[in-house]
């Protein structure tokens, strides 16, 4: 629509990525997995890259993250979310 009022592509895309997100944060919850939750930044990837970053930590050949949000560091604040 060029006359505006229409989403983006990039708006669809980015909603995409947030649901994704979101519902792999309440798996994260509901399956007690918290262990997975700091693989989210262990550097630029995709949702669907965690097993393969789960199996690698697990051998040694993945860091964990430098860096993480305060709601990472205290599972609690997800949980209460």
């Amino acid at each position: 629509m060029l006359e505006g009022g229409g989403a983006f592509t990039k708006d669809g895309v980015y909603l995409e990525g947030f649901v994704r997100v979101h519902n792999f944060l309440k798996a994260i919850v509901v399956h007690g997995r918290a262990d997975c939750l700091k693989l989210l930044f262990c550097g630029k990837l995709d949702i669907e890259d965690i097993p393969v970053l789960y199996k690698l930590k697990a051998i040694g050949m993945c860091q964990p993250a430098r860096y993480t949000p305060p709601w990472v560091q205290d599972s609690r604040y997800l949980l209460s979310f």
